[in-house]
């Protein structure tokens, strides 16, 4: 489960660090193969594919719960990084980050129902914001 909670950063947009944005999906997409396989040489179980994939539905859903705690702060107030990027659309980008990943695993249904249903309803709440963030400036 490690190599998932620290793979899905790769997925995720940046919240652990003073940016808030995110690396383009493609470029995740590169890089996450590669960390997989890296991680594959010490933990085989890593490489299956249908035991990676619902590790990284986990990982991601354990992160965007943690990143939940955030929402009574953002529901008061969505103060801008100086970089433009909204930290109320970074919560919905790591709720949709969450509920793709657990459609594509096929697990973890009913926590992928809630997380839709927070984020239609945050939708609704913020209808002014993107579908998603902008990526990192150094990726524009």
């Amino acid at each position: 489960m490690l190599a998932h909670v620290d793979a899905a950063q790769l997925r995720l947009p940046f919240h652990g660090g003073p940016c808030w944005s995110r690396i383009p999906a493609e470029v995740g997409h590169q890089v996450e193969p590669a960390y997989r396989d890296e991680f594959g040489r010490s933990r085989p179980d890593v490489l299956d594919d249908v035991t990676y994939a619902a590790g990284m539905a986990a990982a991601t859903a354990a992160w965007t719960v943690t990143r939940l705690v955030r929402l009574p702060e953002l529901l008061a107030r969505d103060d801008p990084h100086p970089m433009g990027i909204s930290r109320r659309g970074q919560l919905l980008d790591t709720l949709q980050t969450a509920v793709d990943a657990s459609t594509t695993s096929g697990t973890l249904p009913d926590l992928r129902a809630w997380f839709e249903q927070i984020t239609a309803a945050l939708r609704t709440r913020w209808p002014h914001l993107p579908p998603t963030q902008d990526v990192h400036p150094a990726y524009r």
